[in-house]
């Protein structure tokens, strides 16, 4: 992310992390909508039943499964960067053994075995609240050591105009700095397993819909309280439909 400001500027990069999120969320919505109004809980339902041919759902398995292999790959590369980097910052005593920081391999690998795979064995994706969270309280302490240094600093890459803040210094790099931006506000693959999980009919749709625009474009706080308060009513009236006398 910031290789990709540095090469599209602040305000236009700004711009363009708008631009890809409104478009994340409207797909995201179109395919809910769609999803609930053909009665289907996956990607391959709903293309198989949007087209009317079961042979676009072996063609949609096979894109998803190419889809996320390259949201793997990139994870993963952004790992062993990632690592490698750290290696290297906190190792004390001369420079890192070029095995340990060379290409980030091993802290990859690490990371991948220890965090990564566990997270992903879960069964249900809600269980991923807790981790969720977690790390997004380790961002927003990222966020304040980078803005505090930054502001100490006197901005230094705003000064020297290393990033610029209203030109496009490289229009050739745009379109893959346009990939970074959608790599990061990337969600449509979260979105029909994670309906699943939630009530059924358009409530559980309204829900998805309302935490996927709270995540893309900040969305006010009344917004999610309402999402909240519509997930808890709809659980309450499921708990009172099974409740039977005089149990209840």
């Amino acid at each position: 992310m910031p290789w990709a400001f540095s090469r599209a500027g602040v305000a236009p990069g700004a711009a363009g992390m708008l631009v890809v999120a409104l478009a994340n969320t409207y797909t995201g919505v179109v395919l809910l909508r769609a999803a609930a109004h053909l009665r289907k809980s996956t990607y391959e339902g709903v293309v198989e039943a949007a087209l009317g041919a079961r042979a676009w759902r072996v063609v949609a398995q096979v894109a998803l499964i190419c889809l996320l292999f390259g949201t793997l790959a990139g994870d993963a590369a952004l790992l062993a960067d990632a690592g490698a980097i750290a290696v290297r910052g906190l190792w004390r005593g001369g420079e890192a053994p070029a095995w340990l920081a060379g290409r980030g391999r091993v802290p990859m690998l690490a990371l991948v075995a220890t965090v990564v795979l566990p997270l992903s064995l879960v069964p249900q994706l809600r269980q991923l609240e807790h981790a969720a969270g977690a790390a997004s309280a380790l961002l927003l302490v990222l966020l304040g050591v980078i803005a505090y240094q930054a502001l100490a600093a006197g901005l230094p890459a705003l000064a020297s105009g290393e990033l610029p803040l209203w030109q496009v210094p490289s229009v050739r790099e745009l379109p893959e700095v346009m990939a970074i931006f959608c790599f990061a506000i990337y969600l449509q693959q979260v979105l029909l397993p994670l309906r699943s999980e939630m009530p059924p009919g358009r409530e559980g749709v309204d829900v998805v819909v309302q935490a996927l625009q709270i995540v893309t474009l900040g969305e006010p706080q009344r917004a999610q309280q309402a999402a909240q308060d519509k997930l808890l009513r709809r659980a309450r009236a499921m708990l009172n439909e099974r409740c039977v006398p005089p149990s209840c």
